[in-house]
């Protein structure tokens, strides 16, 4: 008899039920949380900066 390997996995019972539905919403939120904080503590100025710089330095005005 051939196993299913889908029925038979260790992480299905993980990702079974709820859990499945609550994860990506979780880490959706965990996201957001982050990068307001980052906002917030004034790391957009940098990220801006870095990327004006690499944009500079590819066209060759920089």
């Amino acid at each position: 008899m051939k196993k299913n390997s889908k029925t038979n996995s260790t992480y299905n019972h993980i990702l079974d039920g709820k859990f499945r539905f609550v994860l990506p919403i979780l880490l959706i939120v965990f996201a957001i949380g982050f990068i307001a904080y980052g906002i917030h503590d004034g790391e957009i100025t940098a990220v801006f900066n870095k990327a004006i710089n690499l944009c500079r330095e590819c066209v060759g005005i920089g």
